[in-house]
């Protein structure tokens, strides 16, 4: 089985990213003996030949005896970084990867084990953070993705099989980060290969250590503006509504009717930016 890595990261966090993601990463393909990895790394904001040469060291180095591609890049934006994954995926499976998750021994080994004996075309797993806590509230049990459960998946949870690149599906430019609206271009991605007629299913085995992330309560109006925005690239200009109602009520405690305000203006400037769209 062929398996490509696809790692993001930026010139700036080149250093902490070799030390502790990648060495992990490599260090969790020695696990599996039948599976054949390829790690395709896509370094951000490189802007001189210097800082180039530099990247291919250090990730040269770090992956010595490893199939790796280098890919660099002087522009930035997590969707961006991700398409140029996938236009060189080529493997059976492309594992999302990113820069600040240490991943556990045997993660990988526990992954090819799920993907080898199913067929859905995705699969999402578990994080959880450096206190040893889940990173995030996750079921019990194996269940299939819907249009409602994929809202709560983070990119790096996931391993994507070939099928989803002959979908032609790619992660919205205008989300994530670095982009228009830096966040919730990983659910709408999934919700795009869903509406595609591609199926996926959450498995509940912790693949790595990832920092906890913001709940709502803690966002900022910037935060939640991008926040009502993917809702609505997500569900729709209908659907979009009863999401951001549902999320308020769900997650801003005590109910602020400013984070309902933030919500609903990112709601508002998505519809406004259909419209700005040349014909």
């Amino acid at each position: 089985m062929n398996v490509d890595l696809g790692i993001s990261t930026m010139r700036t966090r080149l250093d902490l990213f070799v030390e502790r993601s990648l060495v992990s990463l490599a260090r969790a393909t020695e696990e599996c003996k039948n599976t054949h990895f390829r790690f395709l790394v896509v370094v951000q904001d490189v802007e001189s030949e210097q800082s180039a040469i530099r990247v291919e060291e250090l990730i040269s180095e770090a992956l010595l005896k490893q199939d790796v591609q280098i890919i660099l890049d002087q522009r930035k934006g997590l969707s961006r970084s991700r398409n140029q994954i996938l236009e060189k995926f080529e493997g059976d499976f492309l594992m999302i990867c990113d820069d600040d998750i240490e991943y556990t021994k045997n993660s990988l080994r526990e992954i090819m084990k799920v993907v080898e004996s199913s067929d859905m075309d995705f699969y999402s797993f578990m994080l959880f953070t450096p206190d040893g806590e889940n990173y995030k509230e996750y079921k019990a049990s194996t269940f299939v993705h819907n249009m409602k459960t994929i809202a709560s998946v983070s990119s790096v949870e996931v391993i994507l099989r070939s099928t989803v690149k002959k979908s032609g599906v790619i992660f919205d430019s205008s989300f994530g980060r670095g982009a228009r609206w830096p966040c919730g271009e990983e659910n709408i991605f999934l919700a795009d290969l869903i509406r595609k007629g591609l199926k996926g299913a959450f498995v509940p085995v912790k693949i790595g250590s990832h920092p906890k992330p913001l709940d709502a309560e803690s966002m900022s109006n910037q935060e939640l503006t991008c926040k009502g925005a993917s809702l609505t690239r997500t569900y729709g200009r209908r659907i979009s509504l009863a999401a951001v109602l549902y999320l308020w009520l769900r997650k801003s405690k005590p109910l602020r009717f400013r984070d309902l305000g933030a919500l609903l203006s990112g709601r508002r400037e998505y519809l406004k930016s259909l419209k700005e769209e040349p014909v």
